[in-house]
């Protein structure tokens, strides 16, 4: 059985979108206006995938840390952190 024309010319945007947001190193989701609150460049996006690989208590750790830091400059009067 043939996929008909027009699911395979879908298939050819989805992977031409998926190089033009790995180009600009953002989420299919930014790119197709999805979501306009969180928007990861691919460096981000490879540091999360890394804690991911973290044992529980590294994690905690990890968020621990993170955790002081955003406090830290939400209590500085940091405007871009809410």
């Amino acid at each position: 059985m043939e996929w008909p024309t027009l699911c395979a010319v879908d298939l050819c945007d989805i992977f031409l979108h998926q190089k033009i947001s790995y180009g600009f190193g953002i989420t299919l989701d930014y790119l197709a206006g999805k979501t306009t609150d969180m928007a990861f460049d691919r460096r981000t996006i490879e540091r999360i995938q890394d804690i991911e690989k973290l044992s529980e208590s590294e994690k905690d750790n990890v968020f621990a840390l993170l955790d002081v830091f955003l406090a830290k400059s939400k209590n500085a009067g940091n405007t871009q952190i809410k």
